[in-house]
C-alpha cells in the first residue's frame, strides 16, 4: 500500500527546492560573470549564461601558468600538512581535557578559553615570529599559525567527553594506555568530529592570506590567495589608471570585474570538490556536536 504524500510534506519540499535554488543563484552569477566580456557586463550586466561566451578572464588570469601552479603547490602543501598536524595535536590536547583523571584539566581549559577572547596584538604576534622564532619568509610560519586552535580543541573534546567512560575504563582494566586508548579506541569513535574538524582546518589554511602578506618575501612562497588578490589588485589599479586618463575600459579589453569572479572560481573550486565529499561527515559532526554540547 502506498503511502500518501501529504499536502504540507509537498509545500514543504517545495520551499526547500525554491530556498536551494535562491542559494545557488550567487555561485552561478559569479560562473557566469566570469564567462562575460568587460563590454557585456557593462551594457547588459550579469546574466545567467552569458552571450556569446568568454574566456578572456581566464587566459589573463593563467597568462603567468608558472606562477598559479606555484602558488597551488604552496597552498595544497601547507593545507594538507597544517591541516594533519593541527588535527593530531588538537584531538591529543581535547582527549586529555576530557579525561577527569587529568588534575589541572580545568586550568588548562581556561588557558586555552583565555586565548579565544584576548590576544597579545599584530606587532608582539610580528616581533616573536621574526626576532625571536626567525621564521619569517618561512613555510613553517604558515603551518605553524593554526597549529592549535581553541575552538576545535572544545570543539572535540565535547566528541571524546560525550563517549562512555566504561570504554577506557575496560581499556585500562586491560593494561591499555592513554596513546593506545586515544589512537585505538577514541579516534575511531570520534570520527564525525574529527570530520567536521579537518573540514574547517583545511577551509582555513587554504584561504591563508594574511600571515603570508606579513611574513612571506619570496615569491615562490606565496599562497593561491596573496596572488589572486595581488592580480585583482592589479586590475582595479589598472582600471582607476585607466579611468583617470579618460580612456574607457572596454576599449583596452581588459575584463576586469570577470577577472574578480574568475579568481573565486580558481580560489574556490578545489575547496568546493573536497566539500562534495566530506559533507555528510561535517553535517553530521555538526549535528552531534551541538546535541552533545
Amino acid at each position: 500500500m502506498k503511502k500518501k504524500i501529504s499536502t504540507s510534506y509537498v509545500i514543504l519540499v517545495l520551499i526547500l527546492i525554491c530556498f536551494g535554488l535562491f542559494c545557488l543563484l550567487p555561485a552561478v552569477i559569479v560562473v557566469s560573470g566570469s564567462l562575460s566580456t568587460m563590454e557585456q557586463l557593462t551594457h547588459n550586466g550579469y546574466r545567467l549564461i552569458p552571450t556569446p561566451i568568454s574566456f578572456d578572464a581566464y587566459e589573463m588570469l593563467f597568462n603567468d601558468m608558472g606562477r598559479i601552479f606555484n602558488a597551488y603547490t604552496v597552498t595544497i602543501y601547507i593545507t594538507v600538512v597544517g591541516t594533519a598536524s593541527s588535527l593530531i595535536i588538537s584531538a591529543m590536547a581535547s582527549y586529555s581535557l576530557s579525561m577527569y583523571h587529568f588534575k589541572h584539566r580545568s586550568i588548562v581549559s581556561f588557558i586555552v578559553y583565555f586565548t579565544m577572547i584576548f590576544s597579545g596584538g599584530l606587532v608582539p604576534y610580528y616581533i616573536l615570529v621574526t626576532q625571536y622564532l626567525k621564521l619569517a619568509d618561512s613555510l613553517l610560519v604558515l603551518i605553524l599559525q593554526g597549529i592549535a586552535q581553541p575552538f576545535i580543541i572544545f570543539l572535540l573534546r565535547v566528541f571524546f567527553t560525550a563517549l562512555p567512560k566504561e570504554f577506557s575504563e575496560s581499556a585500562r582494566i586491560d593494561g591499555a594506555n592513554d596513546f593506545v586508548i586515544f589512537f585505538k579506541l577514541y579516534l575511531p569513535l570520534a570520527a564525525p568530529g574529527i570530520a567536521t574538524a579537518g573540514l574547517i582546518l583545511s577551509l582555513s589554511y587554504w584561504n591563508e592570506y594574511v600571515n603570508t602578506l606579513l611574513f612571506i618575501t619570496s615569491e615562490n612562497k606565496f599562497t593561491l590567495q596573496l596572488l589572486l588578490m595581488r592580480v585583482v589588485n592589479y586590475v582595479e589599479y589598472l582600471k582607476r589608471a585607466l579611468a583617470s586618463g579618460g580612456i574607457p575600459l572596454t576599449a583596452i579589453n581588459i575584463p576586469n570585474d570577470a577577472i574578480i569572479m574568475a579568481t573565486c572560481i580558481v580560489s574556490i573550486g578545489p575547496m568546493f570538490l573536497i566539500y562534495l565529499f566530506f559533507q555528510k561527515y561535517f553535517i553530521k559532526g555538526i549535528v552531534a556536536g551541538g546535541l552533545k554540547g
